[in-house]
């Protein structure tokens, strides 16, 4: 399997693990979910894909041209440690 395939395989499952939904109950609610949501605010995330972050774009041009630099695969890795740590993994 070539690089760009094992990159595009985990970042496929970070990305399916991140955008899991969550079911999270909420005891402070009237008793009716429907209401509650209703009557709430518009909710919003700042959640965007992984793909799209610049230094794993610059990774993944890097790779194919088969020239990756340490302070890219450092960039790489720092988003990674982000993102498993807002999951509690790793600390």
């Amino acid at each position: 399997m070539d690089a760009q395939k094992i990159v595009d395989r985990f970042l496929d499952n970070l990305e399916k693990t991140v955008y899991e939904d969550k079911n999270v109950s909420d005891e402070s609610g009237s008793g009716d979910a429907i209401v509650d949501v209703l009557g709430s605010s518009p909710r919003g995330t700042g959640v965007s894909s992984l793909r799209q972050h610049p230094d794993l774009i610059k990774f993944r041009k890097e790779l194919s041209a088969g020239m990756v630099r340490s302070e890219t695969i450092i960039g790489v890795i720092e988003i990674l440690d982000k993102v498993l740590s807002s999951f509690g993994i790793g600390r």
